[in-house]
């Protein structure tokens, strides 16, 4: 009987072990992740400070790597929002064109399946932005 309860209590304070340890690992991921999710608000200072370190560049060549980066965000912006743009179009084509062929159920399902799509992308794309550091103080 003694080697029983000894046993539980030694299993007990295992899964209690490994409880705290899932629970500590999961604090510190979210910490990080919400740490490190801050896009950077200012995109081009961020770079140049960034280089500056990394390059050690003088300050005429911060100047000039600033404005360089400056004029070339603009058009990458307006790239990157028109290629978005277009993308989605396409795939709303796409799923507007799969929704008719289906039945009413399958219309429903489809929809909630589009859903769980939507939000994984959404899930995913937080995680992508949380490997860029935040800007510098």
């Amino acid at each position: 009987m003694q080697k029983i309860k000894w046993t539980l209590l030694l299993l007990a304070i295992l899964l209690s072990g490994v409880c705290a340890g899932f629970y500590a690992n999961t604090l510190v991921m979210r910490t990080r992740i919400r740490h490190f999710s801050r896009v950077p608000a200012n995109l081009p200072e961020h770079i140049t400070h960034k280089l500056t370190r990394t390059l050690h560049l003088n300050p005429t060549q911060q100047e000039k790597v600033r404005q360089t980066i400056m004029k070339h965000h603009l058009l990458i912006e307006e790239a990157w929002a028109e290629k978005h743009a277009t993308f989605q179009q396409l795939m709303r084509n796409m799923r507007n064109e799969i929704s008719v062929l289906l039945t009413p159920e399958q219309q429903a399902a489809y929809q909630n399946h589009l859903d769980k799509l939507d939000q994984e992308r959404e899930n995913r794309q937080h995680l992508r932005q949380g490997a860029f550091p935040p800007p510098p103080p």
